[in-house]
């Protein structure tokens, strides 16, 4: 329990730290950095969703069980997003900079909440697919988190009362994990549909929100495809390592 609980604090609250830090850098900087971060993330969440989580799955249900839950999982989470309970955003120039500083808060606990089951589910499979499914969420939490604090700040938030919001936030990750953690023994059989629904999670956000913010024709574009794959090649090491 230890281990799933480090692991949630280094995805979901270590990742708000490191956002703040990275919103002390200049503009220019920051418009650098973040096609980087934004690359390699979306390398991550689409091979922990397809090469770690779903063949998990697969192995314990039939593949129409798992591939109607993997639906069913990218159906709700674009219903959240659909009412704003579920939002991504990794720049200043927002389309919902006018929604609630608030609403951005509830919709970054019930997203934290979601990653922390992922986490705890995975643990439940193995050390080797938890540690990854912790660094998939660090690795699309960081750039997120930075544009969650602009939200907020933009909603009038001072920097300070931002930073506490959102580590709040990231504490509800924990929730998800006890939750998971809790309840794995008693409904074993729940569990390869929440490792599928826990990939429909990285899937959706990869597909639906990184890849569509990184289309845009700019430079090093080649560059930024290596470190997306960077993002798989790490994630391989880690669901395909031998103890």
């Amino acid at each position: 329990m230890t281990t799933v609980f480090i692991a949630i604090i280094l995805g979901n609250v270590i990742s708000v730290l490191c956002a703040g830090i990275l919103l002390l850098l200049s503009d220019k900087s920051q418009e650098k950095v973040m096609p980087w971060l934004i690359n390699y993330a979306t390398g991550v969440l689409l091979s922990t969703g397809f090469l770690g989580m779903l063949p998990k799955a697969l192995t314990q249900l039939k593949p129409m069980s798992v591939m109607s839950a993997l639906l069913l999982g990218i159906l709700i989470f674009f219903l959240l997003e659909k009412t704003l309970l579920w939002r991504h955003c990794h720049k200043k120039d927002c389309e919902l900079h006018s929604a609630s500083g608030h609403m951005v808060i509830l919709g970054d606990s019930v997203h934290n909440f979601i990653d922390g089951i992922a986490i705890g589910v995975a643990f439940s499979q193995s050390n080797v697919l938890g540690i990854g499914t912790a660094i998939a969420v660090f690795s699309h939490e960081v750039p997120q988190e930075v544009g969650d604090f602009a939200i907020l700040l933009n909603s009038g938030f001072s920097k300070t009362r931002a930073l506490v919001w959102n580590l709040i936030s990231g504490f509800v990750a924990l929730f998800g994990g006890i939750l998971a953690l809790l309840t794995t023994d008693t409904f074993k059989w729940a569990i390869p549909y929440a490792l599928a629904f826990s990939a429909s999670s990285m899937i959706y956000v990869a597909m639906s929100d990184l890849i569509p913010s990184l289309r845009n024709p700019q430079k090093n574009g080649a560059m930024h495809f290596l470190a997306l794959l960077l993002g798989i090649a790490i994630m391989l090491i880690f669901i395909f390592h031998k103890h």
